[in-house]
């Protein structure tokens, strides 16, 4: 993904300085935990997308970078709250913290760099991004409550499932995008037309990730994969599986610490292929909405991302 980002380089540098001197302790000892987990290594989509974004309008705040730092920041404290939930031993193609260096300290992480995160949006002055980031915060965790809730539910429906996946993830693709009208203080139509591009690229995203869980390589992908299935999470393919084949419930969790049991049963109902046509389906819903943008490069990186995101 990071070979599309040559429009945004020079901001994703600043971006990554901003993270770091953000993060920047005086204590060697937790400055040794914020180096170990510096965002260098990560694929920057969500604040790349916002840049991106912000590069469609014509005029600029000089916002961009901080608000772009806030969202990476908002990030990398999700991940590594995440893995510790998921029991996850590999991020970024190394050790996560909590493999490292147990729960305790990666939970205590994650607060320090979501406090820093919170911090630097209140520093921008501007309560209308501070809402937004906000809501959006708010809201991706109530989609990982909600999807923690559910787990073991295997009645979980493809509806329940896509309104999790919009708040947990779909959101701060959309919030991203929207927050580029913000700072640009563009028209309601531009900033929905973002905000929906935003939430069906996150959706799409999101699928790819559940997709990725079942049949991706950790080398390939540099981090844990099948920890959906091992903590009874309901996933697009797992959902189709079960209604396809109701009678086969049982089979399916009984092979959940089995991958390759797992993808040959999928691969009976072709629940795979079902999933990855509604990645397509919400790539495409995406690109719709960005033809309503202007022609531009950013515009054309946009188009670009999706591209990847559908056909991984």
């Amino acid at each position: 993904m990071k070979e599309l980002f040559s429009l945004i380089a020079d901001d994703l540098k600043l971006v990554n300085n901003q993270i770091n001197d953000q993060l920047a302790c005086s204590d060697k000892q937790i400055q040794s935990l914020v180096s170990y987990v510096a965002p260098e290594s990560g694929k920057f989509i969500r604040p790349a997308v916002f840049l991106l974004s912000n590069l469609c309008f014509a005029k600029n705040d000089n916002l961009q970078i901080k608000v772009a730092a806030v969202l990476e920041m908002i990030h990398l404290a999700t991940l590594l709250h995440d893995d510790v939930i998921d029991n996850a031993q590999q991020r970024r193609g190394k050790a996560t913290i909590n493999a490292i260096d147990g729960n305790e300290r990666a939970v205590l992480l994650g607060d320090y760099v979501l406090a820093q995160a919170i911090k630097l949006s209140n520093e921008l002055g501007r309560g209308d991004i501070q809402s937004e980031l906000a809501s959006m915060t708010a809201t991706i965790c109530l989609g990982e409550l909600s999807q923690n809730l559910n787990r073991g539910n295997y009645q979980f429906t493809e509806e329940q499932y896509i309104d999790i996946i919009a708040k947990k993830t779909a959101s701060f693709f959309a919030s991203s995008c929207k927050l580029a009208a913000i700072i640009n203080d563009d028209g309601k139509s531009v900033s929905d037309t973002l905000e929906s591009f935003g939430m069906n690229l996150g959706i799409a995203f999101q699928i790819r990730d559940d997709i990725i869980d079942i049949i991706g390589s950790e080398a390939k992908f540099g981090k844990t994969l099948g920890t959906d299935l091992q903590k009874s999470k309901m996933t697009l393919p797992t959902i189709h599986f079960l209604q396809k084949s109701p009678s086969r419930k049982q089979e399916l969790i009984e092979n959940f610490n089995s991958m390759t049991a797992v993808k040959t049963l999928l691969a009976s109902t072709q629940s795979i292929d079902y999933s990855k046509d509604g990645l397509t389906a919400y790539c495409k819903l995406a690109l719709e909405n960005l033809s309503d943008i202007p022609s531009c490069h950013a515009k054309e990186t946009l188009v670009e991302i999706t591209h990847s995101i559908a056909n991984f």
